[in-house]
């Protein structure tokens, strides 16, 4: 027995080692796997994975590094970038990828304005693009009529290959690459290319064998054999399946850090504390005046859109939110009050002089009352002078378990000041179509994950912006407060001194902070569980768990 035994061993080949595969979580499945006209986290945070631009920012320090771009140049103050690419830098298919991919991406891509691209307003100047033109093979010269300062940010937009989508038409281009794609015909530059995508249940993330950081390294990059996108419906799931180790990291929400704290008793895994998160936390009401183009009418009736208008029924609500409640009970005390639009993590550019709306619901109705609303039928319930009973519907997206529990809050905060509030939970998808399509919504909690350059909110705070949720694609400015952010936003881009430039963005948020089309609740603290056979793992608030995900391995 022995000797048949140690003939069948020596004579066989050895055992295939496992693959090294990261496991995550996300709440809900994507939207779309192209890189221009994405516009929700859960598109993003795959194809971040799959595709790469001339530039990236380093997930600990926030400083600007190469990427496809192995070096650059700024000339004429800020005028000029010249860009040039490393060597023999391939696409997912094996096609060289040069200066001719990232002219067509910027040129045909980002700047075609029958192109629904988010990134677009971060590139104009003056609603103006700049001029982008192929220097040789592997160089790229972009030239604007003015400085402008965050360019080398904006740079990291995802480049697309040309060979590709060289004879779609923007119409085609806007539907192209959907979740229904097939792997083959997903061409990619990043770290991973997509596997399989299994609908509504994962997407499976292979390692891109032409990945350009192999060359610059003396190791196969990424690390990863693959990367597992799970959808899992709601944070609880996510806790319980790495708890029980289905999944290998998770971005812990305050609400439920108790459960996942006491299950280090039982797993083996340890927290990551990074300080405030870069993103914000907010209730928007829609103040879209627009009539829909074929009916001639508003989206929502013309009385709502009256109370969202008014800027006493907006301080009033920011007085009634209880946000030190939220901050308890919602988050474990592992958040703090918010009023503005720039975390506390970004410290280059957060204003902490902003006026605090402590809450204040004997204030938030006197405010009420002196604009107008009162319950003038007894029921417990305000009205407007019309007689209109002040009832609405607040929405967030199923399955954010924090958000939801916010939104709760919030409805009976607001119903103790005497309005008829309801709240319902949509799909994020669908909501994030509400928002930015059908424009046919009241209220909102919702959250935008943040940038360390407020410039790249442009299409949230340009009062053309596309996210300018609370009334966007505006063709003029309604409002004189936007017209003036607008102006500000202008500024900002041009002006080269940074101390001058931070007080541009600190007078934005005390706009904002003043005219509140976004009422911002709390900033929660930036915690990750990561598995000990995660290893590398670096997570900060400011690139999450993958700003490293080249490096990360799974043992």
């Amino acid at each position: 027995m022995s000797l048949l035994l140690s003939f069948f061993l020596v004579g066989c080949a050895p055992p295939t080692p496992p693959d090294n595969v990261l496991n995550l979580g996300t709440i809900s499945a994507p939207k779309t796997f192209n890189p221009v006209t994405a516009r929700e986290t859960s598109s993003t945070d795959v194809i971040n994975q799959m595709f790469v631009g001339l530039t990236t920012t380093d997930g600990q320090t926030g400083a600007v590094e190469p990427e496809l771009a192995s070096d650059w140049e700024s000339k004429e103050d800020g005028r000029v970038w010249i860009f040039t690419l490393h060597d023999d830098l391939r696409w997912s298919d094996g096609e060289p990828l040069t200066a001719a991919d990232v002219v067509f991406t910027y040129n045909e891509l980002y700047l075609n304005f029958d192109i629904d691209s988010s990134a677009r307003h971060s590139l104009l100047m003056d609603g103006e693009p700049p001029q982008v033109e192929k220097v040789s093979e592997r160089q790229v010269k972009f030239t604007y009529p003015d400085p402008y300062v965050p360019f080398l940010r904006a740079a990291s937009n995802p480049i697309l290959p040309e060979h590709l989508f060289a004879d779609i038409s923007p119409a085609e281009f806007n539907y192209a690459w959907g979740v229904d794609t097939s792997p083959d015909e997903l061409v990619v530059n990043g770290p991973f290319k997509l596997g399989r995508y299994e609908s509504e249940q994962r997407v499976v993330l292979e390692r891109n064998p032409h990945y350009y950081k192999n060359q610059l390294d003396d190791e196969q990059l990424p690390r990863l054999d693959k990367l597992i996108f799970h959808v899992v419906a709601n944070t609880d799931l996510q806790v319980q399946r790495f708890l029980r180790g289905d999944l290998d990291a998770i971005g812990v929400q305050a609400q439920l850090y108790p459960v996942v704290r006491a299950g280090q008793e039982r797993a083996d895994f340890e927290m990551h504390y990074s300080g405030p998160d870069l993103g914000t936390l907010f209730l928007a009401f829609n103040m879209n005046t627009t009539p829909h183009p074929e009916t001639g009418e508003t989206h929502i009736p013309e009385h709502k859109l009256d109370w969202f208008n008014d800027h006493q029924f907006r301080r009033a609500v920011a007085y009634a939110i209880d946000r030190q409640m939220i901050a308890e009970v919602v988050f474990n005390r592992l958040a703090s009050p918010a009023h503005g639009p720039v975390s506390p993590a970004n410290e280059e550019f957060y204003y902490p002089g902003l006026k605090e709306y402590e809450h204040d619901p004997d204030k938030a109705r006197e405010i009420l009352e002196e604009a107008g609303y009162s319950d003038r039928s007894g029921d417990g319930i305000i009205q407007d002078e019309k007689g209109n009973p002040v009832k609405f519907v607040l929405l967030t997206n199923a399955g954010a378990d924090q958000r939801v529990a916010t939104a709760e809050i919030i409805r009976q905060d607001l119903s103790d000041i005497g309005m008829d509030v309801s709240f319902r939970q949509v799909e994020f998808n669908t909501l994030v179509s509400q928002l930015s399509s059908d424009f046919d919504w009241e209220a909102v909690v919702m959250g935008f994950t943040g940038s360390l350059e407020p410039h790249f909110g442009s299409n949230v705070w340009l009062s053309s912006g596309n996210l300018h949720m609370w009334h966007p694609y505006q063709e003029e400015p309604v409002r004189d407060w936007e017209r003036e952010i607008d102006e500000l936003f202008a500024q900002g881009m041009r002006t080269l001194e940074p101390e001058r430039r931070r007080e541009v963005y600190s007078r934005w948020q005390r706009i904002v902070n003043r005219e509140l089309p976004l009422i911002y609740t709390v900033t929660s603290d930036t915690i990750h569980a990561v598995h000990s056979r995660v290893k590398n793992a670096q997570p900060t608030a400011i690139g999450g768990l993958t700003h490293n995900v080249e490096y990360l391995d799974v043992r």
